[in-house]
């Protein structure tokens, strides 16, 4: 979210972000359908977008059955948010006037 603001130029650039990036992310994250039923290639397509680790990992917690996986999930959102805030702080201070 911090990356999304830091990149808008208006008030309208968030809705263009919500259906180009957040909508097909709630659909290929196994949110709302079972990610196991999906074909092999749209699972591997939605093991880039950080919201599939976030569901699995909470699924898992929810079920009381921490295995490996969960501990990676939690790993790859630590690593995927490290970078992203890296990005918008940099992002933003291009932007601030000092």
């Amino acid at each position: 979210a911090v990356l999304m603001a830091s990149m808008a130029r208006s008030y309208d650039w968030f809705v263009y972000a919500q259906t180009g990036f957040i909508i097909p992310m709630y659909l290929f994250c196994g949110t709302f359908f079972p990610y196991s039923t999906w074909p092999e290639e749209v699972r591997s397509m939605g093991l880039i977008l950080p919201l599939t680790h976030g569901v699995m990992a909470i699924r898992s917690i929810f079920d009381e059955d921490w295995t490996q996986m969960t501990l990676i999930n939690f790993g790859v959102l630590i690593l995927i948010s490290i970078f992203l805030i890296n990005w918008a702080v940099a992002r933003f201070e291009k932007r601030i006037i000092v």
